[in-house]
C-alpha cells in the first residue's frame, strides 16, 4: 500500500533501489560541494564521519548485517533539512551542540549547491589609469609697450661752428658716442627728437623762469665754465654750469637747476627750424625722421673742460611724459 502523503510534502520510500542509489549520489556531489575546511585542529577525527557514512550506506543499502524492515518513508525537505544541518556545523567541538539554522526551500539549496560547485573566482580587474589630461598651452602675453613712453631723441651730437653736424670719432666702453674737440668752445651741442610710442607731440621748453624743470633736460658730469651755480646769468649770456655727476634726473632743486642754466642757453626751437646744414648747404635736420630739433651752443663762459665730460639728455612729450636717456662723451684735447 502506498503511503499517504502528509503536509510534510513528497515521500519516497528509502528501500526503492533506484530512489536511494539517486539519493546517495545527490548528497556526494553535495558534500563535494562544499568550501574546503582548514587541515590544522580543526578536521574531524574520521570516527566523526562514520555516522554519515553508515547513514549513506543504510540509505544505498550498502551496510551489512541482517536485513531489516525499511524505516518509514522520510519526506524529501526533511532529508534536505538533515543534510544543510551537517553543512552549517562544520565539524563542531566534540561535545557543542549548535542550533540548526532555519531550513532552505529545496529549489533554493539546490542552487546554492551547484552555485558553489562550479564557482569561478572573478578575473582581477586591473585599476586602468585615467588618461593624463591634456595640458593646453597658455597664450603668450603680448607685450605692450608703454603708454607713457615719452619722446625719442633721433640724434644727439654735435656740430662745429659752421654748423656742420660732425660723425662720433669713436664709442667709449659702454657704447656711447666720442665726439673728440681741440677745444672746449665754439660748437653747438644738437638734440634731436620724435614723437614716442604714445604718439604725443615734443614738447619744445627749454627753460623755466619759474624753477621748473623745462621740457628739453640735459646735464654734465663735469662743470661747464666756472660752474657757477647762479642760473642763467645775464641772460644766459655769461657764467658757468653746474655739474650733476650722478647724470640723474630727479626732482631736487639742485638738479633742476642745473638744467636750467644750461637750457637757458639753447636757441628756441620751433617746427621747420634748424640749426645745421647738410651737405647741400641749407639748413636741415641731421635725421630726416625728426620733428622738432634743438641746440646748444657752446661759448667761452661755459666751454667743456679738457678731458671727457659725459652729457646726458632727454625730453618730455606735450603731456609731461619723459622719453629715454640717451648720452655722449665730448673729449677735448688736454
Amino acid at each position: 500500500m502506498d503511503p499517504e502523503p502528509s503536509s510534510a510534502g513528497c515521500f519516497f520510500d528509502p528501500a526503492d533501489p533506484p530512489i536511494a542509489e539517486l539519493l546517495a549520489k545527490l548528497l556526494l556531489v553535495m558534500l563535494m560541494a562544499w568550501p574546503a575546511l582548514p587541515v590544522a585542529a580543526t578536521a574531524p577525527p574520521l570516527s566523526a564521519l562514520l555516522p554519515v557514512k553508515v547513514q549513506l550506506a543504510t540509505v544505498s543499502g550498502l551496510a551489512p548485517g541482517p536485513k531489516t524492515a525499511p524505516p518509514p518513508p522520510v519526506p524529501v525537505a526533511e532529508l534536505l533539512v538533515n543534510v544543510q544541518l551537517f553543512k552549517f556545523s562544520a565539524f563542531p567541538a566534540p561535545g557543542l551542540k549548535m542550533a540548526p539554522p532555519p531550513p532552505e526551500p529545496v529549489a533554493e539549496l539546490l542552487i546554492n549547491v551547484v552555485s558553489k560547485a562550479f564557482r569561478v573566482a572573478p578575473a582581477a580587474t586591473s585599476a586602468i589609469a585615467p588618461p593624463p589630461p591634456v595640458l593646453t598651452p597658455s597664450p603668450m602675453p603680448t607685450v605692450l609697450p608703454p603708454q607713457t613712453a615719452g619722446p625719442e631723441i633721433t640724434h644727439f651730437g654735435v656740430a662745429t661752428a659752421d654748423d656742420r653736424p660732425l660723425q662720433p670719432d669713436t664709442n667709449d666702453a659702454q657704447g656711447r658716442p666720442v665726439f673728440s674737440r681741440p677745444f672746449g668752445q665754439g660748437m653747438t651741442l644738437v638734440i634731436e627728437a620724435r614723437p614716442g610710442q604714445n604718439g604725443n607731440s615734443v614738447a619744445l621748453t627749454t627753460y623755466s623762469q619759474t624753477g621748473a624743470a623745462p621740457d628739453l633736460q640735459v646735464l654734465v658730469s663735469q662743470p661747464l665754465g666756472d660752474g657757477n651755480p647762479a642760473v642763467c646769468e645775464q641772460g644766459g649770456h655769461a657764467g658757468g654750469v653746474p655739474a650733476v655727476p650722478t647724470l640723474d634726473f630727479t626732482g631736487d632743486p639742485t638738479t633742476v637747476a642745473a638744467i636750467n642754466d644750461l637750457g637757458c642757453r639753447a636757441i628756441e626751437p620751433s617746427p621747420g627750424f634748424a640749426c645745421t646744414r647738410a651737405a647741400s648747404g641749407s639748413f636741415a635736420v641731421v635725421n630726416p625722421a625728426s620733428t622738432i630739433q634743438f641746440c646748444i651752443p657752446i661759448a667761452k663762459a661755459w666751454a667743456f673742460p679738457a678731458g671727457d665730460t659725459i652729457a646726458a639728455a632727454r625730453v618730455r612729450d606735450a603731456y609731461g611724459n619723459p622719453g629715454e636717456v640717451q648720452e655722449i662723451v665730448v673729449r677735448v684735447a688736454e
